[in-house]
């Protein structure tokens, strides 16, 4: 069988290669052939040994594999091109415009922060704060039980602790004045805050003499405002007449706005006082002080006594 295959093969390469030479090859005269021909281009099916289907199916690049020996359905595997990765750009760098705008807005984020932090301050350890807010939101119910009871309890001593605390730190400043020396007639009381020394030192002294504190002020300036209201001035108080004590901050314990007291004695150079908020738990409580004649310490009172 393959003698004939091999023999026709060659018939046609030297038919071929006559003809490219231009050269008459007389024609074979045809001999019938006897039994069956097999097609020259089909192969007899080829044995696979040594080598599993697994590993031959890894090397298949296209197509499927008709008729696999060991009767799977395998085919190619899809292959996926992916896209152009490209790496991203860095931002530029901020211009230092936008840097200090950056900067400009946190600065006044920073102090909106700050305004509204000490103004809630104000509005719960402050009784003026307090007295606003009940004015706006309304008191806070009762709720009748003993937790909430121990519970308000508890923020009530906090926040009058707070209260304390700020208004001794605080003692002797003046809100309504901002800072300035003005004189009234003093036929009226000018409005204090109610738990400071100033306001017990111009209601205890009117109780005394029936007159008026007529200037504005912190405690410190009330020195400055009696002797810009014509009252009478010294370093040691009268003999009975009634005065007020002005100690400038820091003397003897006053606060960094002074303080202020009514004199209702003396024995040598320790002059007996009547005070408001005096000390840590002193707002809103009257006492007695004694304080020492000394630098920083001055005297005041109406020159009618």
């Amino acid at each position: 069988m393959f003698s004939v295959k091999r023999s026709a093969m060659a018939a046609s390469r030297t038919k071929a290669s006559a003809l490219s030479k231009g050269e008459d090859q007389p024609t074979a005269p045809l001999v019938p052939v006897t039994g069956a021909l097999q097609n020259p281009l089909t192969t007899s099916p080829l044995s696979i040994t040594g080598t599993s289907w697994s590993t031959l199916d890894s090397r298949v690049a296209t197509g499927g594999l008709a008729n696999p020996p060991d009767g799977s359905n395998l085919s190619r595997v899809p292959v996926v091109i992916k896209g152009e990765l490209k790496r991203p750009e860095p931002l530029p760098p901020p211009s230092p415009e936008s840097r200090r705008k950056h900067s400009k807005r946190l600065w006044i984020l920073g102090i909106v922060v700050l305004v509204l932090t000490i103004a809630a301050t104000l509005l719960v350890t402050t009784p003026q704060g307090q007295e606003l807010t009940a004015k706006v939101v309304g008191p806070a119910p009762n709720s009748g039980t003993l937790v909430s009871g121990q519970h308000n309890s508890n923020e009530s001593s906090i926040s009058a602790l707070a209260t304390t605390t700020y208004m001794y730190e605080n003692d002797g400043f003046d809100p309504y004045a901002y800072g300035q020396v003005t004189v009234s007639s003093g036929k009226s009381s000018l409005p204090w805050p109610y738990g400071q020394c100033t306001y017990w030192a111009n209601y205890y002294y009117h109780e005394l003499t029936g007159y008026w504190v007529q200037w504005s002020g912190n405690a410190d300036q009330w020195f400055q405002g009696a002797q810009m209201a014509g009252w009478d001035y010294g370093q040691t108080p009268p003999v009975g007449v009634p005065s007020i004590i002005v100690l400038l901050p820091g003397v003897q314990g006053a606060s960094s706005y002074g303080h202020v007291a009514v004199v209702t004695g003396r024995s040598g150079n320790v002059v007996h006082t009547s005070n408001m908020n005096w000390g840590y738990g002193g707002y809103g409580n009257v006492e007695e002080v004694d304080f020492t004649l000394g630098p920083g310490v001055y005297f005041v009172w109406h020159p009618a006594n």
